[in-house]
C-alpha cells in the first residue's frame, strides 16, 4: 500500500506543470495529454514570457534520437516575442526508439539575443500496449490513401494501412466499402500489433455521370462494427470523340465508305469532326447526314458539328461516285466526233492583198479567195459564190491562169453576186480564185464585205460553208521624204 502510495505521489508530481523562471524570460510547460500508447502522440503547451526590456525571438529544439519532438505548427519552433510579453505553442512528442515506461524529456529554449538556454522536461508515460482487458473491443489505427478524384476511365486504387492496436488476435476482421456508385469488401486477419496494407481496386461505369458522392467505410468484428470512416470523393468528368472502324464498299465507279463516331465520355459533348478529302473527290461526293465542305490551309475536308450524349455513336457515311466523270468523258467524245463529222470539209477564206488609193481613200481592192478540201475525199460540184456590195462593181477583166467566174449578175439596190464553178475538189486540195474590185466613190476610213459562200455536194447532202467577214482598212500613205 506504502509502495502504490509513493508511486502515486511520483506520477502526480510529475504531472504537474514545470515553471522554470529567470531574469530574462520564464517558461511553463502543461501537459495537455502525456500518456500515450505505440501510435498515439503526446501533446503539451509550451508558453515563454519576455522578462526583458526589449524584443526576443526563443528557438524550441530537441538534440537527442528517442523521441520525434516538433511544434504545431512547425513554424513556430522559433517564437519572436515582444517585451514583457508572453506567447504560447504547442508541442507534439512520438516515440521513435524507446521501451515502454515513464520518461523525463529535456527540451531546449534558447534566447536568440541573449543565447540563454533553458532546459526543462516534460513527462511522458508511453505504454506500448495500451490498456487492453479481455472483453473489450478490438481497435486499430488506419490511415486512408484515396484519390479525392475517381476516373471511370481507369482502375481506381483505395489503399487503407491498418495496424492493430492491441496485444490480440483479430480473426474475422472485415472491411466494407459502401457508396452509391460502387461497393466492395475484403475479409482479412491480424496478429498481435500488426501492420497490414489492404487495396481495393474499384472499377467505375464508364457512363457514370460526374457527380460528388460520400463513401462509408466500415470495420467490422465479431459482427459489430467498432470503426467508421467517411470520405467524400469526386468523380471526374470526361468526354472523348472516338472513331469506330466502318466498313467500305466499291461499286461500279463508286466506293462508299461508313464509319462511327461515340462520344466516349460520361458527359454530353459537342465537337466538330473533319474528313480530309481531295478537291476532285470533293465535287464528286455526297455525305450523310449532310457534311459541310470547309477548306484550311490548303487542305479540303468534309465537317460535321455532331452533339451527342455519353456514349452515344453517330454513322457517318460518305459515297463517291465516278458516273459524272464518266458521261462527261462521254459527252466530250461525243460532241468532238459530231464535230469531226458534221464540220464542213472545206475551209473559205478571203482577204484583200492589193488596195489602191485615190485621194486619200481606197478606190480598188484585189481580193484573193482560197477554198480548201481539209479531207481525203475527192468533193465534186463546188460553187464558190461572192456578194459584191453596191459601192463597188467587179472589175470584168481577169488574167490568163486565173479562174473565170461562171455567172455575174448585178443588182440595182444589192450589188453584184458572181460565182465561180468547180467541178471537183480533190481531196486536200487548195484552189485560189482572185479578183478586183472598183468602188465608185473614193472610200474614206473602212469598209465591210459580206463573207463568200461556198456550196458543194456531199454525197446527197447539199451544204455550204462561209468565210469570215472581211475588215478593208485604208492603208496610211506615207509623208514624202524631204530631198
Amino acid at each position: 500500500m506504502a509502495r502504490r502510495l509513493f508511486l502515486g505521489t511520483v506520477f502526480l508530481l510529475l504531472l504537474l506543470p514545470a515553471v522554470f523562471g529567470a531574469s530574462s524570460f520564464a517558461v511553463y510547460i502543461e501537459p495537455l495529454k502525456n500518456q500515450i500508447s505505440l501510435d498515439e502522440e503526446a501533446l503539451f503547451k509550451v508558453s515563454i514570457t519576455n522578462a526583458q526590456d526589449f524584443d526576443d525571438s526563443f528557438r524550441i529544439y530537441y538534440t537527442d534520437v528517442e523521441w520525434d519532438i516538433s511544434t504545431d505548427p512547425l513554424s513556430e519552433s522559433t517564437l519572436r516575442i515582444p517585451a514583457d510579453t508572453v506567447k504560447s505553442t504547442t508541442l507534439k512528442v512520438s516515440p521513435l526508439y524507446v521501451r515502454p515506461g515513464t520518461y523525463m524529456i529535456p527540451i531546449n529554449i534558447r534566447s536568440e539575443k541573449t543565447g540563454e538556454l533553458k532546459t526543462p522536461q516534460i513527462s511522458v508515460n508511453f505504454q506500448a500496449y495500451g490498456d487492453w482487458e479481455p472483453g473489450q473491443p478490438v481497435a486499430v489505427k488506419t490511415i486512408l490513401d484515396m484519390p479525392k478524384t475517381l476516373d471511370s476511365r481507369k482502375t481506381n486504387q483505395i489503399s487503407l494501412e491498418i495496424r492493430n492496436r492491441y496485444p490480440v488476435n483479430i480473426t474475422d476482421l472485415l472491411i466494407t466499402l459502401d457508396s452509391s456508385n460502387f461497393k466492395d469488401q475484403q475479409k482479412l486477419s491480424l496478429g498481435p500489433l500488426e501492420t497490414r496494407v489492404v487495396t481495393f481496386n474499384i472499377n467505375l461505369d464508364k457512363t457514370t455521370p460526374p457527380i460528388t458522392g460520400d463513401l462509408l467505410i466500415s470495420f467490422i468484428s465479431e459482427g459489430q462494427t467498432f470503426k467508421e470512416i467517411e470520405r467524400q470523393f469526386t468523380i471526374a468528368s470526361y468526354s472523348t470523340f472516338v472513331e469506330k472502324p466502318g466498313t467500305e464498299q466499291r461499286g461500279f465507279l463508286s466506293k462508299k465508305k461508313t464509319f462511327s463516331i461515340k462520344n466516349e465520355g460520361n458527359i454530353h459533348n459537342e465537337g466538330i469532326v473533319k474528313v480530309p478529302t481531295s478537291m476532285m473527290s470533293w465535287l464528286l461526293t455526297s455525305t450523310l447526314p449532310p457534311s459541310e465542305k470547309v477548306r484550311e490551309d490548303g487542305m479540303a475536308y468534309f465537317s460535321w458539328k455532331l452533339s451527342l450524349d455519353p456514349q452515344q455513336e453517330e454513322v457517318l457515311t460518305i459515297t463517291t461516285t465516278y458516273v459524272p466523270l464518266l458521261l462527261l468523258l462521254i459527252i466530250i467524245i461525243v460532241i468532238a466526233l459530231a464535230y469531226y463529222l458534221l464540220r464542213s470539209p472545206i475551209i473559205a477564206t478571203k482577204g484583200p492583198v492589193d488596195i489602191q488609193l485615190r485621194e486619200g481613200g481606197i478606190s480598188e481592192i484585189k481580193l484573193v479567195v482560197v477554198a480548201k478540201n481539209r479531207t481525203p475525199q475527192t468533193i465534186t460540184n463546188v460553187h464558190v459564190i461572192e456578194h459584191v456590195p453596191n459601192i463597188a462593181e467587179l472589175v470584168n477583166v481577169f488574167k490568163i491562169g486565173t479562174l473565170k467566174p461562171e455567172k455575174v449578175l448585178r443588182h440595182e439596190t444589192k450589188g453584184t453576186i458572181v460565182s465561180w464553178v468547180l467541178p471537183e475538189l480533190e481531196g486536200y486540195e487548195e484552189r485560189v480564185i482572185t479578183y478586183t474590185i472598183r468602188s465608185k466613190l473614193t472610200i474614206l476610213g473602212s469598209f465591210k464585205l459580206p463573207p463568200t459562200i461556198v456550196k458543194f455536194s456531199q454525197g446527197t447532202w447539199k451544204r455550204a460553208t462561209y468565210s469570215p467577214e472581211v475588215n478593208v482598212q485604208a492603208p496610211k500613205e506615207e509623208a514624202p521624204k524631204p530631198l
